[in-house]
């Protein structure tokens, strides 16, 4: 079994995190350590190479996204890709909360939270 978390911090890790980064767009493959990664995840992992054969890449330009915060706890978001014109290939994400949901108030309570720290530090620095 292929250790993930090792993997990352070797050349060929560098070279899957570049592959993800990427987003799914194009780019060349057969270029080293690159070549070298899928080629050794194809050799080690029967659903690595059965993936990758498929070619299902997509890019997720909307969807849902389950994040947890230490203080306020699950945060279910809807988010949105916006493609900024001025600049082709960066994409704008904006999440948001449906109205009225557990992850509206967690939200409300966490920008309270941070209001109240705010004026905390302003006080200190006054005195």
């Amino acid at each position: 079994m292929i250790q993930w978390r090792q993997l990352v911090k070797t050349e060929s890790g560098a070279a899957l995190n570049r592959l993800i980064e990427s987003g799914g767009r194009r780019i060349r493959i057969e270029a080293e350590p690159l070549g070298s990664l899928i080629g050794e995840l194809s050799t080690r992992s029967d659903d690595f190479r059965t993936r990758w054969g498929a070619h299902n890449v997509r890019l997720h330009r909307t969807g849902l996204k389950t994040l947890h915060h230490s203080a306020v706890g699950q945060l279910d978001l809807t988010f949105d890709g916006l493609e900024l014109a001025a600049d082709p290939g960066l994409t704008l994400y904006v999440m948001t909360a449906d109205p009225n949901s557990t992850t509206a108030e967690r939200l409300k309570l966490l920008g309270s939270w941070a209001a109240t720290q705010r004026e905390q530090a302003a006080e200190t620095t006054a005195e």
